[in-house]
């Protein structure tokens, strides 16, 4: 991994982007094509996407307001918002066996910071994610043209055996002018239509990179520290 990214210049926040290239073709989906399988979906809409960003190239270039407002559009109606922030700040620390009578039954010991973000108000966490929603769409709108020349190859479809709304979209981006492809899963929710609410890269999991970044900050200050923080961030 190390030598990709030194060899192509690419950055740990380089290569998620690259995932969240193919999650954006999602917001080209209609209520139609909700059903279709989510792997379908990506591989019939991932080239419209790219030939959207090249027609569009110089517009975006040009100005930085309207490249953000694209990477926004495509990716606010795409990315389950809310699951991705719970997932973040809820995570199953370790399972233990405990007696319930005369049964023996499993229970999860969640992370500490899961409280803090379980007993936040409705909006304490409406704000939060808002702000983390646009402090993620402005880091990856600077990397928006780190896609060019990537294409994708998919893999079979892992399906929940618990949830048959729930499904991992393996795939892998390659680039005619790099000998090593980069492994992308996406962890997919089907709502209104299917949403992501967690990307890996390379083995780096999205959610597992904002976790390392917020749960020590809404343990020792609480969600609306955190916030307040983000939206210094942006103005």
């Amino acid at each position: 991994m190390y030598q990709l990214i030194h060899k192509n210049k690419l950055t740990i926040k380089h290569i998620l982007f690259l995932g969240l290239t193919v999650l954006c073709c999602l917001s080209f989906q209609t209520n139609a094509n909700a059903t279709k399988p989510p792997e379908v979906i990506i591989l019939d809409t991932f080239n419209r996407m790219q030939s959207e960003l090249m027609m569009r190239k110089a517009e975006l270039v040009a100005n930085p307001a309207k490249n953000t407002e694209f990477v926004y559009n495509v990716f606010e109606p795409t990315i389950d918002w809310k699951r991705f922030s719970n997932n973040i700040f809820c995570y199953t620390v370790k399972i233990v066996k405990v007696k319930v009578g005369d049964k023996i039954k499993r229970k999860r010991i969640r992370n500490p910071a899961c409280k803090v973000w379980a007993r936040s108000s409705k909006n304490q966490k409406k704000a939060f994610i808002k702000e983390f929603k646009k402090e993620s769409i402005k880091t990856y709108a600077k990397l928006v043209f780190k896609s060019e020349g990537w294409q994708i190859r998919l893999k079979p479809t892992v399906k929940s055996k618990k949830n048959i709304k729930r499904v991992t979209v393996k795939s892998e981006l390659f680039n005619p002018g790099v000998t090593t492809s980069i492994p992308i899963s996406y962890n997919m929710y089907l709502s209104d239509h299917w949403k992501v609410y967690n990307v890996t890269a390379n083995g780096l999991s999205m959610v597992k990179t904002y976790r390392a970044m917020y749960t020590k900050k809404i343990k020792a200050g609480g969600i609306e520290a955190l916030t307040n923080e983000l939206r210094v961030k942006n103005p």
